[in-house]
């Protein structure tokens, strides 16, 4: 969809390389790139008017700009992968606490 184009763009205009997920929910991923990049990157993601974000969305970790050989940003159906259809979950079929 239009979000994956863009944040594909957005990636190959910066050098931002790695895997990103989007679903309905929102976009998940492992990127990397400098360190000019990845504000702009982050800046960028904040600033869109669908995603919203705070900066409390990004985490980071140490690493190098070449840790990730390529690029892949696909739409899924879920963020984190349950093993279950998005369709069939339900607050009402929720486990006790």
């Amino acid at each position: 969809g239009e979000m994956v184009r863009w944040t594909d763009s957005l990636c190959r205009a910066l050098g931002v390389f790695g895997r990103i997920r989007v679903a309905s929910e929102g976009v998940n991923g492992t990127v990397s790139g400098s360190a000019v990049a990845l504000a702009i990157f982050k800046s960028a993601m904040k600033s869109h008017p669908i995603l919203r974000m705070g900066e409390t969305y990004f985490k980071s970790s140490s690493g190098t700009a070449e840790d990730f050989p390529s690029l892949v940003v696909r739409e899924c159906t879920e963020i984190a992968t349950l093993g279950i259809n998005p369709d069939q979950l339900s607050a009402q079929k929720g486990g006790e606490h």
